[in-house]
């Protein structure tokens, strides 16, 4: 139907659309066109706008292929999600927030958010025995994600969690999975993750929790004013962190366990430089990780647990 073109308390103005999926076959589209409008008075050219408020049911214990959700000013809130599997969940945003509570399962999942804040409360890999993959990009706008782990029944594939910011602050967090169904006992069983988290000027805050002690974990963090990593003493990989510029002293703080066996050599080791290896006895497994924090003009701090 049509709407008003401006904000005259018309109520034709909100538009609300209901669809429900009770057997898993709905593929649909919903879309408005903005129309320009000529006023009658003033002969001023507007674009008529409205507000569309698209509520989408699926029904439980169901697999899904694609979901995309697109708009140039377009929130979306997902919840209640617990027992739908997504292949590739897709949120496109020029102008709204993201907010995703409970959790979510999708092999794929993908936001991209110009001016807005992400939230995602839990997500997880949308196939038993397969791989997360978490690609979010927030250009003005704080992003907070958390993502779980679980055992990988090929060799080949890794979780792989990239969270990006312009402007605003990052906080992730990746643990495992406490779900039995997660834990997948394939012919190769692996959970090693490869997570990226860099903001151009705000906060990066990153915590790794590993699966198990031959989980190898690849971690890659950055921020402007202020960096912070912590993960499991008992792990096996390569962290990079780093602080951009900010008007803080440099500092580059490496926290060991207390009490831990770990012992921490360092081929480079200065105020704002702490470049080198970690190594863990763990019964008869050795485990060496490779560490490399550096900042330039603010703080950088990578931390065990």
């Amino acid at each position: 139907g049509q709407v008003s073109p401006s904000d005259d308390e018309e109520e034709n103005q909100y538009v609300n659309i209901k669809v429900t999926d009770k057997k898993g076959r709905w593929n649909g589209k919903v879309t408005y066109t903005n129309h320009k409008v000529r006023d009658e008075d003033s002969g001023y050219l507007y674009t008529a706008c409205a507000f569309l408020n698209v509520e989408i049911i699926l029904p439980d214990y169901q697999r899904f292929g694609i979901l995309e959700l697109k708009g140039n000013v377009a929130s979306v809130e997902g919840y209640s999600l617990y027992h739908v599997q997504f292949s590739r969940f897709i949120v496109q945003s020029k102008l709204g927030n993201v907010v995703i509570l409970g959790e979510i399962k999708a092999d794929t999942l993908i936001t991209n958010l110009h001016q807005g804040n992400l939230f995602i409360s839990k997500a997880k890999t949308g196939t038993r025995g397969g791989a997360l993959e978490l690609i979010a990009n927030v250009n003005t706008g704080n992003a907070a994600v958390t993502a779980e782990t679980n055992l990988i029944d090929n060799d080949s594939k890794f979780h792989r969690v990239l969270v990006k910011s312009e402007t605003g602050d990052i906080n992730v967090k990746v643990r495992p999975s406490n779900e039995e169904d997660l834990y997948h006992m394939g012919p190769a069983t692996t959970s090693n993750l490869d997570l990226t988290a860099r903001t151009v000027f705000g906060i990066v805050e990153a915590r790794v929790q590993l699966f198990d002690n031959s989980q190898i974990v690849a971690l890659k963090v950055s921020g402007a004013r202020e960096t912070k990593a912590s993960v499991s003493d008992l792990f096996s990989g390569r962290f990079n962190v780093e602080s951009g510029q900010a008007k803080a002293k440099a500092k580059a703080n490496v926290q060991a366990l207390k009490g831990s066996t770990s012992v921490i050599e360092y081929d480079e080791k200065s105020d704002t430089v702490k470049k080198g290896t970690k190594t863990t006895s763990d019964g008869e497994d050795i485990l060496k990780g490779h560490i490399d924090v550096v900042s330039e003009q603010s703080s950088a701090t990578l931390t065990f647990f």
